[in-house]
């Protein structure tokens, strides 16, 4: 208990104190400079040990108050800086974990403080620099280089916008996302789970869209970056968070638009049409299939995104590239399957598997109640190509499943629909089973086959 109360003033009056800043400050220089000439391996450890402690002493006096935070400030910022220069060994890797604990503590629950020293860090990292630090750091310095990059651009767009503005800003973020399988390899996850809140706190300001075209390009090849950030927001999207409004239709227009539209569809049919191996097909394969999958989750939020998504002309474009898949592969079933004399296999990424499933799926979600797509589906010739996928398809598992459930949707209180499926019943083009998944019989009124729902 004493100690707890004597370790409090001693806080205290040193956190008060800029005369401690100051001669801590002169202090740490003195050390940097023997650390920089390297004389004896002894030496160095010392070094290190004793500027480690320096700096825990200081990191442990900024909860003192905001006010001994703007006194300190000025002082040790540059003299953390200093110490990130000499991060350039393994030796001396302990450095950039106190830096970095410094750095957040410094500025923790100081909007003003915060903003000083963002544009001062992002000014200094130079992609060279970010590329020496991160490959110097320790799994606990690259934890705290993260938690300081949340503390600063979690709480303000403005912070978050000039990350993306600034050329230093968007080299950084690269390098993070860049290493986003290794932190994922970790043991305890914790780093994956930290660079996965710095992409929410993009996608809650508004500013997801620039962190894509700062990992890449928007119109031409998929970087393995950007493939990271949207599986991230796709993470985000189905964890079943409440998106803004303006977020998401935001969101909306640029993966129906850009990346839909302009990116992964004429990518997909110019893979599908040369039927042979690609260089990065396998990233563009599962791209396309995050895309479609965030877009699913958006159309699930609420009827006006629905309405939103399907106001972008997305529906004709579904079947559009559903028709070509069925025109361009062949379905796969476990006899088709197997290696011919062609090596002609099950899942290649050309074939983009599952694909179809997922656009069936999307279809699904859109046409549940909504006249407007029912319609749209029948006027484009769509109804046709999603009964076609009531078959066993290897390389879209269950979309047999997948199309009844939607055929469903296509059918319900729309009599126009009905009496297509109807028609082609009469010309057995379809066969019963099929209706009676979806919840229908075929039957002849005056004469003419019509639907009906089945009563149960």
């Amino acid at each position: 208990m004493y100690i707890i109360l004597i370790y409090i003033i001693i806080r205290g009056s040193l956190g008060e104190s800029i005369e401690y800043y100051n001669v801590s400050s002169e202090i740490l220089s003195s050390l940097r400079t023997v650390l920089v000439k390297r004389q004896k391996n002894e030496i160095t450890k010392k070094c290190v040990k004793l500027i480690n402690c320096l700096l825990s002493i200081s990191m442990s006096l900024m909860p003192a108050g905001m006010h001994v935070q703007e006194m300190a400030y000025p002082i040790l910022f540059p003299v953390v800086i200093s110490f990130l220069d000499c991060l350039n060994s393994s030796e001396v890797a302990s450095i950039g974990t106190s830096c970095f604990r410094t750095l957040v503590n410094l500025s923790a629950s100081n909007e003003d403080i915060k903003a000083q020293l963002w544009r001062e860090f992002l000014g200094y990292m130079s992609t060279e620099n970010i590329t020496r630090i991160l490959h110097h750091l320790s799994k606990l310095g690259i934890t705290a280089l993260l938690v300081l990059i949340i503390g600063c651009i979690g709480s303000s767009n403005a912070r978050s916008e000039y990350l993306l503005e600034s050329e230093n800003g968007c080299a950084l973020l690269r390098s993070i996302i860049q290493n986003v399988d290794a932190y994922n390899r970790e043991e305890d996850n914790q780093n994956f789970e930290l660079v996965y809140s710095i992409v929410e706190s993009l996608i809650i300001h508004g500013v997801f869209v620039h962190a894509y075209k700062a990992c890449g390009s928007l119109t031409s090849s998929i970087t393995s970056s950007q493939l990271v950030l949207v599986k991230l927001l796709d993470g985000y999207l189905s964890s079943l968070n409440v998106v803004k409004a303006d977020t998401a239709v935001n969101l909306s227009l640029f993966l129906c638009k850009d990346l839909f539209f302009e990116l992964c569809k004429p990518i997909c049919i110019q893979f599908m049409e040369k039927k042979t191996d690609i260089p990065d097909a396998d990233v563009m394969s599962e791209f396309v299939l995050v895309v479609l999958e965030c877009i699913s989750s958006l159309a699930m939020i609420s009827r006006d995104m629905k309405d939103v998504i399907v106001g972008f002309n997305t529906v004709p474009e579904f079947i559009d590239l559903l028709r070509r898949a069925d025109e361009l592969i062949k379905r796969k079933t476990l006899k088709s399957g197997l290696p011919e004399k062609d090596g002609d296999n099950i899942g290649k990424p050309w074939e983009f598997p599952n694909m179809k499933l997922k656009l069936v799926g999307i279809l699904s979600v859109l046409a549940e109640k909504n006249r407007t797509v029912q319609d749209q589906v029948r006027e484009c010739g769509g109804l046709p190509v999603i009964l076609s996928q009531c078959n066993i398809d290897d390389n879209n598992p269950f979309i047999r499943e997948y199309a009844i459930l939607c055929i469903k949707g296509l059918l319900e209180n729309n009599k126009e629909n009905q009496d297509f499926v109807a028609s082609l019943e009469a010309r057995e083009s379809l066969t019963s089973d099929v209706l009676r998944e979806a919840g229908y019989e075929a039957t002849i009124i005056d004469g003419k086959v019509a639907l009906k729902k089945q009563t149960i």
